[in-house]
């Protein structure tokens, strides 16, 4: 019997920025991961629910709802609430990072990002789940 290739992971990115979406997506495709994006929180909600991600990437600043309230929903929802989640932000002081930690965030990357660092986090993150 042959080896069975393994599905790539899934990345589903919520960020309104699309320069961020393209350097984060290609980055992560390059690594073999398969990447998907919205930009705004309702579409990001929404291909959650529907895609079941392996990891989310989510931006703090988003327009309709925050971050803080997207994480919140997220981590509620039954189907959801288990999926990785790496925060995405320029907010930088010690409380903005506590408030999306205590939401239940897995970690917390602060703008602008160093892609190679923040790959080494999803590689990490992913491993553990």
């Amino acid at each position: 019997m042959g080896k069975t290739e393994e599905k790539p992971k899934k990345i589903l990115v919520i960020d309104d920025d699309p320069g961020i979406i393209m350097t984060l997506e290609a980055g992560l495709k390059a690594r073999g991961y398969a990447a998907s994006a919205a930009m705004n929180s309702r579409d990001g909600l929404k291909k959650a629910r529907e895609d079941l991600p392996d990891l989310i990437v989510l931006d703090v600043l988003l327009p309709e709802t925050s971050g803080y309230e997207v994480i919140a929903e997220l981590k509620s929802d039954p189907t959801t609430k288990s999926i990785p989640v790496i925060m995405l932000t320029v907010k930088k002081l010690d409380e903005d990072v506590a408030k999306g930690l205590a939401l239940g965030a897995d970690d917390y990357v602060i703008k602008p990002v160093h892609t190679g660092l923040f790959l080494k986090r999803v590689e990490n993150l992913l491993k553990r789940k």
